[in-house]
């Protein structure tokens, strides 16, 4: 099963929980260098992961710091923003490391120390209007991290169509000495439509057994094309651009119908069961989902605060298994979990209302922005 690790919740925590959260580096960032140029050269081995799972789990303190500083910016400009954690994939990590190439042209160089992305914390927001300003009020804050890269994917969208805002901070840069001195941690900041448009295609690699994501220079380029035209329909909707001409709307009509994309995104709703999630919120404090590819079910197990251990052990055992795809979750509120992560709950309904709307006659004469 796969390792995506992601934390919801308010950010007032006790010292205590800080000091919980501080998972030091057991090795030198050089071992950690040189074990994942083992990896890509020789092939993966226990202790190898171990080191590289050691060096992933560092970073959530970083990342408890980081959710708190961005917190403390959207609670007057996007009160209702989501703000989760996650850690990246284990088996993500690995194919970063032994992939041919990155970029589709140059040779493959990624030392597992210098991914900025290891740590991540997305936010949420509504609107256009709110991204930018949480954007500009982060640009201005003062911290004990420092933005070491600013992307913004509005003004410059990835080929595949990602659009959003990513800044890279650099934990404790302004230190001469601190044990997380140089941890990087990837801030995403989403519009809900963005959103949307990104865990789609995660669910499409799910079920489909694409790379559109993690690797789409070697994905199937229909679905490249149709997720970019249809993020091109949602960033008009979203006011980033504006739209015009009628022929987009035959693109995407027939990227549609080339790849049955309607029909087999309606179809993961059904085939998945177990999606729902309605238990006490307040009783629960960890919760583990696992995708079963082989039965094609969800299972959710719940944890409460004294069961932490209880529920990594879970975890860890369904990391091991390849035809799992797994969630190590921890929140406030548990509604959040299946706005934030509908990829793991495989929920695409809203991108198929809005995919319908798109290729509708009456779109074009009264686009969505406009209603």
């Amino acid at each position: 099963m796969s390792d995506l690790m992601s934390i919801f919740g308010t950010p007032t925590m006790a010292n205590a929980q800080y000091e919980k959260g501080k998972i030091r580096l057991d090795f030198s960032k050089n071992q950690i260098k040189k074990a994942g140029e083992s990896i890509r050269k020789e092939g993966v081995t226990n202790e190898k992961v171990q080191l590289i799972q050691n060096y992933r789990a560092a970073h959530l303190y970083p990342l408890m710091i980081i959710k708190n500083l961005v917190w403390k910016h959207i609670q007057k400009i996007a009160p209702n923003a989501i703000i989760a954690r996650r850690l990246k994939r284990l088996p993500t990590i690995i194919d970063k490391l032994t992939r041919d190439t990155l970029d589709g042209i140059n040779k493959n160089t990624m030392c597992v120390t210098r991914m900025q992305d290891i740590g991540g914390c997305r936010v949420i927001v509504d609107n256009k209007e709110q991204s930018l300003r949480v954007n500009s009020s982060l640009e201005q804050s003062r911290t004990l991290y420092i933005t070491k890269l600013s992307r913004d994917y509005n003004i410059n969208p990835k080929k595949t169509g990602y659009r959003g805002i990513h800044r890279v901070y650099q934990c404790y840069g302004k230190r001469k000495e601190h044990d997380w001195k140089g941890f990087t941690i990837e801030l995403q900041l989403r519009t809900r439509l963005q959103h949307l448009w990104a865990t789609t295609v995660e669910v499409v690699d799910l079920c489909e057994g694409k790379t559109l994501k993690t690797n789409p220079y070697d994905a199937d380029p229909r679905w490249i094309a149709f997720f970019r035209e249809m993020s091109d329909f949602l960033a008009d909707e979203d006011g980033f651009i504006s739209l015009s001409n009628e022929q987009k709307k035959q693109s995407l009509i027939a990227l549609n119908e080339a790849l049955n994309a309607q029909k087999k995104l309606e179809s993961f709703n059904l085939i998945f069961s177990g999606r729902k999630i309605s238990h006490d919120k307040n009783k629960y404090r960890y919760a583990i989902i696992g995708i079963c590819l082989s039965d094609k079910t969800t299972h959710v197990n719940f944890f409460g605060e004294r069961k932490k251990h209880d529920a990594i052990r879970l975890y860890s055992e369904i990391e091991k298994n390849d035809l799992w795809n797994g969630l190590f979750v921890e929140m406030s509120d548990i509604w959040q979990l299946q706005y934030a992560y509908p990829n793991y709950l495989i929920d695409t309904h809203q991108f198929v209302e809005k995919l319908k709307s798109y290729t509708e006659s009456s779109y074009w004469t009264q686009p969505l922005r406009f209603r």
